[in-house]
């Protein structure tokens, strides 16, 4: 036998992991180990944003004067009696 471990049937050496390789790093590698917490947050996500969305006022048809209009036109050379 050789002493490298090979794939099944093939005489190919398994790769070997770098040095480290097995300790999680950072928050997505945090997460990815303790799904759960991934889900709960997803969760606590879902139901702040519903709740942010059905509290969101809106108006459809906003409070305006309508017999107040605003007109500017502008024409060179014309004198205000034109």
């Amino acid at each position: 036998m050789s002493p490298h471990k090979t794939f099944k049937g093939t005489n190919l050496p398994t790769p070997s992991k770098p040095e480290g390789a097995d300790e999680p790093r950072g928050v997505l590698a945090w997460f990815v180990t303790n799904h759960v917490a991934a889900n709960l947050l997803m969760l606590s996500l879902l139901i702040i944003g519903g709740y942010s969305a059905m509290n969101t006022k809106v108006n459809v048809f906003p409070d305006i004067d309508p017999r107040t209009i605003t007109m500017s036109v502008f024409y060179p050379g014309a004198t205000p009696e034109e």
